[in-house]
Order: C-alpha cells, then structure tokens, then sequence
C-alpha cells in the first residue's frame, strides 16, 4: 500500500508513513447486476502532528490499494470530497475515485439529426474529453460501440450514460488503477477462499433469462427455468433484441450463489462482480469493504442478490401480466417529454399518459377490460383545445366531446367514425348539424331556421307555447297548413290558425 499527495502540478510527495487508518469500500446499486459505475470511497486518517498537512483539502491523492508495493507512483486518484474545517493533529479526509468527474450532466455538442447521429463510441470519446478520464473501451462490443445513439437528454449525468453503455454490453464500468474507465464483465475472475468466518449465503441461483421491460415494450431472451436479468427500464439505448441475445450468451447457465458477511484477510485482487469460492460455494461479490492495519488488510465481502423476479412469479405469471409503475421518458431530439402510468394484471387494464410538446400537451386515460374499454384524451395547442370520451362496447365505438378554438367552440358525437350530432357555437351562430352536414337547428342574431319539426310536437318561447305543423316554402313564398298558438299569462289565452 502507498499514498502520495499531489499540489497541482508539483511532483507528488509520498506520505505513507502519515497513515494512521485506512479504509476503502465500493459497492454496486441495489437489485443490479449490469450497468453499474461504482466509485471506490476512501476514508483516510493521517498523523498530522508536524502540520505539513495544511491546506490539503483541494490537493489530489494517489493511492495503491494492494497490500504489495507496486514500483512507482500509484497512477489511481483520488479526490477530497470532506475535509474538516480546523487541521488537528489526526486529520480525517473522506476520498473518492475519479468516477465522480463524471457527475455532471451530459452537455453532448454532437449532431443528433437523422443520417448524422453518433456513435456510442464517439460519445464516449466526447465524456472522455469533458472529463479528462481517458475511457478504456476494450471492454465493450463492437455492436455496442457501433450503435447509433439516436436521442440525448443534456439533463441526465455523465455517469448514468456510462451505465446504460455498460449495460448494453452486459458489463459494470469502474475506475481501474491505471486511473482510467474500464469496462469488466460479471464473473471474470475466481478468488478461492482458505479462510473465513461464518458467514450467509443465498439459495443457488443460475441464469437463464435476460429482459428489457420498460411497462410497454418487452424485448427478452431465454426461458423461465431460472433467474431474469434484467436491463434497466428506462436504458434507453436497448431497443432491439439483439442487445439481450448477446448478454444472454455471455451468462446464460451460470450459476452461483449471494453471500452477506463473508470476512478473510488479503485478497486485494477481488473486483466487484468476481466471485469468491470456499468450500465449494461459488459467491458472487457486488459490495467490497476493505481496512488496512499495517500493510495487512481484512476484506468484508458481500452478494445479497435480489434479482426482480422471484420463482413464484417467474412460473406463474408472464411478464405481459405483472406491469405496475410509472415510466418517464425524455426526448430532446423531439423535444418532447412522456409520462406513463400503468397498472395491468390479466385483462384489466389502467393506462394514463401525459405527452408534452413544444407545440402541444396531450392527455390520456384508459381503462380497459374483456368487455368493454373507455378512453378519455384531452389535447392543447396554442389555439385549441379538445376533449373526448370514448367508449367501446361489444364492438361498438362511440365518441363524444367538446372541441374549443378561438372562435368556436364545437361539441360532437361519433359513432365509429362518423359524426352523427355536433353543435357549434361562435360568434355569428349556434348551429345543430346532421351526420349528412345539413343544418337542423341554426340561430343568428337576426334569423332562427329549424328544419323538419316533428308533427304535434309542442314547444316553449319564453312565456308562449307553441304547436307547430309542417310548412310549405315555394318560389320564396311560405303556406301554412296548420298552425296554433296558445299563450297564458294572468288567465288569458289567444288562438289561432
């Protein structure tokens, strides 16, 4: 083990015989196997009882975590992120590795257009420049580096995109000690284990599945006879089943089993997702702990696997069935942003959406059964907005809702596809329309036509009732065969005809 200091540019100066303690642990996100971008953190206490240790906050550290000594300067960095306010003589920093540059959001200046898109691997090129962290991308497929990325969201970090890449490519992405970013798949190495206290382990687990299901799309491969691995719902960058193929071939088959509280001396050699045998039992690793005494160091190593899908629900219920949760997706190419809330078991149904564009926002809810689906939408523009509810009903559609511009306000029924009544109201008339386009009920300010009244049909003007019957208009003259007028206010009443 070493440590230096480094003051900006000056040469680092070794301070190993400074160290008090020194503890280092890493550890992958909860339930996720693939597409982690853990940082190693490093809690360093140093004798500081000269004072050369003054202002050392804003320094950066290089740090050789092996037991052995290594020739050279460490290569690896770390960064302060606490320091305490006074220098006493014990002075604790708390580091973290380089992974942490790449905490910022993605301000990407490549061409996202169609026939132009990049890359992954020219994005990779580009974080690697806004970072200063040389990315080492030996450890990716060729399928993954040649993909197009197709959509950017400048609001999401660095380090999210750098797991999505890993993902894809069915590996974890870490800072290795030649300070780079490296790629490393599951299980590349096996560490056998001579001593250990007690410790826990899982049941076996072996892997036989790997999908992407993100509430509405489902890509998956494999079988239900094991354990799922599953891509991260909002991945973006999976949209083809050739991403879940290649991962299944990495893993399909492996076996091995989750392990809490296993503790052994040494073993500095053990990265985050290798595996660790004693007595037989193959543990995959996902949480490293690791403090020094000396040049000895005594490692705490932990697997609890708590992949999505328990066996009861892999053999019981299709993942078609078991979609509950909310979706959020961000396209600045399109510049429009969705919201998806789902709760489907069998053959019901519930489905809200929200969509936002620069140009408009929609709103949807549906609910769906075996027999029967309603949906009601409400969409603004600038200088409309529409609202309808439809409902479908042993096969058949019926659709109704008002629609508001900026002169009218129109209010129709649909049966399928065809408008069967619509009202409209703007500032010149009120109008009632027939499924055929004709007028049958139009009022202006200076003229009221009603066509086809019903026979004997009485009907209210203000205080008046009336009787109409049918009327004969010819040459732009009008007859009239019948007609009646009754009109009651205090006891009286006319008549005629």
């Amino acid at each position: 083990m070493k440590v230096y200091m480094k003051k900006g540019i000056n040469t680092p100066v070794e301070i190993t015989d400074l160290v008090i303690s020194i503890r280092a642990s890493s550890s992958f996100q909860e339930d996720r196997l693939l597409g982690n971008a853990p940082s190693v953190m490093v809690d360093l206490d140093l004798n500081n009882i000269s004072g050369v240790l003054s202002n050392c906050a804003g320094n950066t550290f290089l740090i050789d975590l092996h037991e052995a000594d290594l020739n050279g300067i460490p290569k690896q960095e770390f960064i302060v992120q606490d320091a305490p306010e006074r220098y006493t003589k014990k002075l604790s920093l708390n580091l973290y590795d380089v992974m942490i540059k790449f905490n910022q959001p993605y301000k990407s200046t490549l061409t996202y257009k169609k026939d132009m898109y990049p890359t992954i691997s020219k994005q990779l090129d580009e974080m690697a420049a806004l970072t200063g962290i040389n990315i080492d991308k030996s450890g990716l497929s060729s399928l993954v580096l040649n993909k197009q990325a197709q959509w950017i969201d400048t609001t999401i970090l660095m380090r999210e995109y750098i797991g999505w890449i890993a993902e894809l490519s069915g590996t974890n992405a870490y800072i290795n000690s030649d300070n780079k970013l490296a790629f490393r798949k599951l299980f590349t190495a096996n560490h056998e284990i001579d001593f250990t206290s007690d410790f826990d382990k899982t049941e076996q687990i072996t892997l036989s599945r790997v999908a992407y299901d993100d509430g509405v799309n489902l890509i998956a491969s494999g079988d239900n006879s094991g354990k799922t691995l599953y891509i991260d719902a909002n991945n973006s960058y999976c949209d083809s089943q050739t991403y879940t193929d290649a991962i299944l071939a990495k893993y399909k088959g492996q076996t091995f089993y989750g392990v809490s509280g296993l503790k052994t001396f040494g073993k500095d050699t053990v990265h985050l997702s290798d595996t660790v045998t004693y007595d037989g039992y193959k543990c995959i690793v996902l949480s490293i702990k690791r403090k020094y005494a000396g040049m000895q160091s005594v490692v705490e190593l932990d697997g609890r696997v708590a992949l999505k899908n328990v066996d009861s629900v892999v053999t019981k219920i299709d993942d078609t069935v078991r979609i509950k949760r909310v979706l959020t997706t961000v396209d600045q190419v399109e510049s429009k942003l969705q919201i998806v809330a789902q709760d489907i078991e069998s053959s019901n149904r519930k489905i809200s959406a929200i969509e936002v564009k620069a140009d408009s926002i929609t709103q949807t809810v549906n609910d769906m059964t075996e027999k029967y689906a309603t949906k009601a939408e409400l969409e603004q523009t600038s200088n409309s907005i529409s609202a309808t509810v439809t409902q479908e009903l042993d096969g058949k559609l019926n659709k109704f809702g008002p629609y508001l511009e900026h002169d009218a306000i129109h209010f129709k029924r649909t049966d399928g596809t065809i408008t069967k009544k619509e009202v409209s109201i703007n500032e010149e008339k009120i109008e009632f329309i027939r499924s055929d386009g004709s007028s049958a009920i139009k009022i202006t300010d200076n003229e009221s036509y009603m066509d086809y009244l019903k026979v004997g049909e009485w009907f209210t003007i203000g205080g008046g009732r009336q009787q109409s019957y049918p009327m004969i208009e010819w040459d732009g003259s009008t007859t009239q065969d019948a007609w009646s007028l009754f009109y009651s206010a205090g006891g009286n009443s006319t008549g005629g005809s």
